[in-house]
């Protein structure tokens, strides 16, 4: 997999024609960037410096240095269950050095009914350079950030893992389809802040208003707990990072 993928974990992630100036070998060669992105299973691929820009492995990971390096991470040990078993291309539109095109992928950490992509021609090569537009398979989202917020080493309960649920559930699919493509981590972040770390400060005793405190010192440090969820769920990190970035905020709120 060589360039995007899931949380959006993901995780997760072309586009109206803009002009018909490419022959059929930049079509093809654009439509095997895709494909070949999504569906490799070569962890060697998942720097994606072979088929994306910087600015789309930037976008991808909500702007987040941090979260783009533990995503390569979670990449290169989980490529076989990452990479996408079903893809097809569409809509391809070349117009010089630049390109958009349409794309389905489902499988592994994609469910993407509809994404559009730019797409930029450097080095010869076709690079994807950003999403535009995504538009998800709802039910098959949900199920999936579900198992990776229950699947890794988080602790979710049974009655985390139902609230999860719920609250993602709130979120309408435009809002979703637009923290994807904008990037917002925090439409995906909430949920865990709300289901996980807000019962855990109750536990701890907490008041009320010092919860309160924690969990918007915590909204605003979105990309870091989508960073420490993602190495979570990939079962390869313990709760001692969330504990301590809760324990700061906590310390903050004493003031």
């Amino acid at each position: 997999m060589r360039s995007s993928g899931a949380l959006l974990p993901l995780l997760m992630l072309a586009v109206a024609v803009v002009g018909a100036c490419g022959g059929e070998d930049d079509e093809e060669a654009i439509r095997e960037t895709i494909r070949s992105s999504l569906t490799s299973t070569e962890p060697d691929d998942c720097a994606g410096r072979d088929t994306t820009t910087a600015s789309f492995r930037r976008q991808y990971a909500f702007g987040s240095a941090a979260l783009a390096r533990q995503y390569e991470k979670l990449c290169r040990a989980e490529i076989e269950k990452l990479a996408a078993t079903s893809v097809r291309v569409f809509d391809v539109g070349v117009d010089g050095d630049r390109a958009q095109a349409s794309f389905s992928a489902m499988g592994g950490q994609y469910v993407l009914a509809d994404a559009r992509v730019q797409l930029r021609r450097d080095d010869d090569r076709w690079r994807l350079d950003r999403f535009t537009t995504v538009k998800l398979e709802r039910d098959a989202f949900d199920a999936q950030q579900v198992k990776l917020a229950t699947g890794g080493r988080l602790g979710f309960s049974r009655e985390d893992a139902a609230c999860f649920a719920r609250r993602l559930k709130r979120v309408s699919d435009a809002a979703l389809e637009r923290a994807i493509a904008q990037p917002d981590p925090a439409v995906f972040t909430d949920p865990l802040l709300i289901c996980f770390v807000r019962p855990k400060l109750r536990e701890y005793g907490l008041s009320n208003r010092r919860t309160r405190c924690v969990i918007l010192r915590l909204r605003r440090e979105a990309d870091e707990v989508a960073r420490i969820a993602l190495a979570a769920a990939s079962a390869r990190a313990d709760q001692s990072e969330l504990q301590d970035l809760v324990v700061r905020a906590a310390t903050a709120c004493m003031d």
